[in-house]
């Protein structure tokens, strides 16, 4: 079989997608590394269902980009990068030397591909699942960038709305919005639901141009702090009324103590 009629098939298991603007943040699991793919590569990827050729994937790539030059020894290079990253099922089949023939064709569209990068180390070997945003190491919070400062109110009341589900995520075709959006389908998830917290904390919560929402899980932290002290708050003033309380019935047993000493010495007397 030519190289043409290959039909790659995207790996979907162990894996975390998040698609960010045109591109997609592929965060792997097994790896615990995180790549970002960029249009080009993210269109290529998205069609790599086991049935579509890398011709028809070229066909779908022009159209889509709007290319003028043919755009197949740029999907082949594109498939052999993302092989090479493991987001391929099986083996493309793409050699090195095939790739040194097809270089000078793609010459002009190269820089369609560059953006397929992996993170630095610090990111790559940090773990963390992306949901809402492209990886990276922090997330700005300098207090002089900031105004209208005020603290979340109401913080243990809503999040007590929202609820910790495990679930597990739908097959494409078993979903009625987001079938392009790749999900590590048959391995069990832990979260919470995205339309109870737009309820909540509408910050939090992205709708995106294909109609899914997107949570962003570390907008949830400022929330959930909050809740805490309140909480915290609320058993000291428990704790300070139970002993009160406590203080109050020492008093009283002491205060029956002498009642009794009393009644006790007057019946003595008679």
């Amino acid at each position: 079989m030519s190289m043409s009629q290959f039909t790659p098939l995207a790996r979907t298991h162990g894996l975390l997608c998040e698609i960010v603007g045109d591109e997609t943040v592929v965060f792997d699991r097994k790896s615990q590394k995180a790549y970002r793919l960029n249009p080009s590569a993210t269109i290529i990827w998205r069609h790599c269902d086991g049935k579509t050729s890398v011709e028809e994937l070229a066909r779908i790539l022009e159209r889509e980009l709007k290319l003028t030059e043919p755009a197949e020894p740029l999907v082949e290079m594109a498939l052999q990068k993302i092989e090479s990253l493991g987001l391929l099922e099986g083996a493309s089949g793409v050699t090195r030397r095939q790739m040194g023939r097809k270089i000078a064709v793609a010459a002009a569209l190269i820089p369609a591909v560059a953006a397929l990068t992996v993170p630095t180390p610090a990111r790559a070997a940090s773990g963390c699942t992306y949901i809402f945003s492209p990886p990276s190491e922090e997330n700005e919070s300098d207090l002089r960038l900031k105004k209208n400062i005020r603290i979340i109110g109401n913080a243990v009341e809503n999040i007590e709305k929202l609820h910790g589900v495990t679930y597990d995520w739908r097959m494409p075709d078993e979903r009625e919005i987001g079938q392009d959006v790749v999900l590590p389908t048959g391995e069990p998830q832990i979260g919470v639901i995205a339309q109870e917290v737009e309820q909540v904390f509408p910050q939090a919560v992205v709708t995106g141009a294909d109609g899914v929402k997107r949570v962003n899980y570390g907008g949830l932290i400022g929330p959930l702090i909050e809740a805490v002290k309140a909480q915290q708050r609320e058993i000291a003033a428990q704790n300070e009324r139970i002993e009160r309380q406590q203080r109050d019935i020492d008093d009283l047993k002491r205060a029956l103590s002498c009642m009794e000493d009393e009644h006790s010495l007057a019946i003595a007397r008679r």
